[in-house]
């Protein structure tokens, strides 16, 4: 992650510039953005599905056991809409996932319900790695004095302003216009 990719991550937490880096570390990573993937799914896409458990993807034998699970509860209008692509963000379909996968039927299924509809972090969102500390304490004391430099600039040039307004209001007599 860059820095200019950091700091524009944390711009979008509310009233940033009065937080700690600890506070923004937790803004960052906490999963608070509903994150819904509508797209249709097909068993190859169940396939790719990172099943960190195992250390694999949910593959053609995680398919294998959910077709034949779902067979097995009557669901073969599900298997046949999953060889076409079917959206799974139904949250019948969603509590089907979780449960086939709690009650131990078709382990890693909770990571296909997840890779379709979870809370996802700021970090998730934009595709970056957790930072340091240090990152966050060295980006925010860089973003402030960028806040700080464009306020004396803009104080600056309103003096500088109102001192050529003052200029050419001038008309010789009296005391001139100081900057």
């Amino acid at each position: 992650m860059t820095p200019q990719e950091l700091k524009t991550v944390i711009r979008t937490i509310q009233d940033w510039q009065t937080k700690s880096p600890q506070e923004i570390l937790v803004l960052l990573q906490a999963e608070t953005i509903s994150f819904v993937d509508p797209q249709k799914w097909t068993w190859s896409g169940l396939a790719e599905v990172f099943v960190p458990e195992t250390g694999k993807r949910f593959g053609r034998e995680g398919n294998k056991l959910l077709q034949n699970i779902l067979l097995s509860q009557g669901e073969q209008w599900l298997v046949s809409q999953l060889s076409n692509g079917i959206s799974l963000i139904d949250d019948e379909i969603q509590a089907t996932l979780y449960l086939l996968d709690s009650s131990g039927l078709v382990p890693g299924a909770n990571h296909i319900a997840r890779a379709v509809k979870r809370n996802i972090s700021l970090l998730e969102q934009n595709k970056l790695s957790v930072p340091s500390l240090l990152e966050i304490e060295t980006t925010l004391h860089q973003m402030k004095l960028e806040v700080w430099r464009q306020a004396e600039e803009e104080q600056a040039w309103d003096r500088m302003q109102a001192f050529k307004i003052a200029l050419r209001a001038y008309n010789g007599t009296g005391p001139k216009p100081e900057l």
